[in-house]
């Protein structure tokens, strides 16, 4: 990585350490850069269910309105026929059953149309599902590489911090290691 320096020259190591240090720093700085992309992608994500949710919650409200819708308008026809039923006498069995037929058949129009609302929803829902899914395995897999890298970086600070501490215990005491050694 660096080239062997002479003993006597601490002034020039001090410099190549320090250079690292400051090649270090801009790994940091990437490395925040990079955490606060997370963090607001996260924020993003959470926003994103917080719409889809609120999209569930109005058709649901929707669908709720239409059965209501589909009560009351059974209820109408119900009265309907028992006007009908005073008003005409004998001729109340023939439209009794005539009113009751069309009752059945926009009712069950009715329940076929909510239905198929109801599968719409249930789909959509399916799919909002897996792209959230999708979303949290994408995150997931993101922060564990980051968490890597992290571990990693921290691992190599440690070991640049004891090689900093040692090359600064034996320039402080070069003449003590020198005798030692010599």
């Amino acid at each position: 990585m660096t080239t062997p320096l002479p003993a006597n020259d601490t002034t020039t190591r001090v410099a190549v350490v320090e250079r690292q240090v400051d090649g270090m720093y801009q790994m940091f700085s990437r490395f925040e850069a990079a955490v606060e992309k997370i963090i607001e992608t996260n924020s993003s994500v959470k926003e994103m269910l917080a719409v889809h949710e609120q999209r569930l919650q109005q058709q649901e409200n929707g669908t709720r309105s239409f059965y209501e819708l589909i009560e009351r308008r059974k209820e109408e026809h119900d009265r309907g026929l028992e006007k009908v039923h005073q008003q005409l006498g004998n001729s109340v069995d023939e439209l009794r059953k005539q009113l009751k037929e069309e009752i059945k058949e926009q009712y069950a129009d009715m329940k076929s149309s909510v239905n198929s609302l109801r599968e719409a929803q249930d789909t959509f829902a399916a799919r909002i599902e897996t792209k959230i899914t999708n979303i949290q395995i994408s995150s997931d897999e993101e922060f564990a590489s980051l968490e890597e890298r992290v571990r990693k970086l921290e691992a190599w600070r440690w070991v640049i911090a004891g090689g900093g501490v040692v090359i600064g215990f034996i320039a402080g005491n070069f003449s003590t290691v020198q005798k030692f050694f010599g």
